[in-house]
């Protein structure tokens, strides 16, 4: 219910930065809709009920992670009236682009992950893999139940 909530919230944002604010610049528009998206993909990850469900899911959310951290250096950046020179910004765009390619990869090759497990607990689905958390111990709620 609470990532609903999120992603509501964020879609009521989003309607109102494009309606009410015509001078907005694309990374702070493009930091909107990263989080509209990522928000949905997290919903869609705690409402999930199989496996290929979780993984676009999963692959949404992803959006945030990668792309996030950046738009908020370019966003602090204008703020700040520091420039940034173009070919630095292509480079990062580039290099946030492959990484998100990677991840695109989930449940398709061993790329980005080795194994994908997925389980349904009371809270929601819960996405494993086995290079983040595979070792993490689950509460008895989050046993497979496919």
């Amino acid at each position: 219910m609470l990532y609903l909530v999120c992603f509501l919230v964020s879609v009521l944002i989003f309607l109102w930065s494009v309606a009410i604010n015509e001078n907005m610049k694309i990374n702070q528009i493009l930091l909107i809709i990263i989080t509209v998206i990522g928000n949905g993909g997290y919903y869609t990850l705690a409402s999930a009920t199989c496996l290929e469900t979780a993984i676009l899911a999963n692959k949404l959310t992803y959006l945030i992670g990668i792309f996030a951290p950046m738009l908020i250096f370019f966003n602090i950046c204008e703020i700040c009236k520091i420039k940034i020179k173009h070919y630095l910004v292509v480079v990062l765009y580039t290099v946030q682009m492959m990484l998100y390619m990677s991840v695109l990869t989930i449940g398709s090759s061993d790329l980005f992950y080795k194994t994908v497990e997925f389980h349904v607990g009371s809270n929601g689905g819960l996405l494993n893999s086995l290079l983040h958390i595979n070792s993490a111990k689950y509460p008895k709620e989050y046993d497979a139940k496919l």
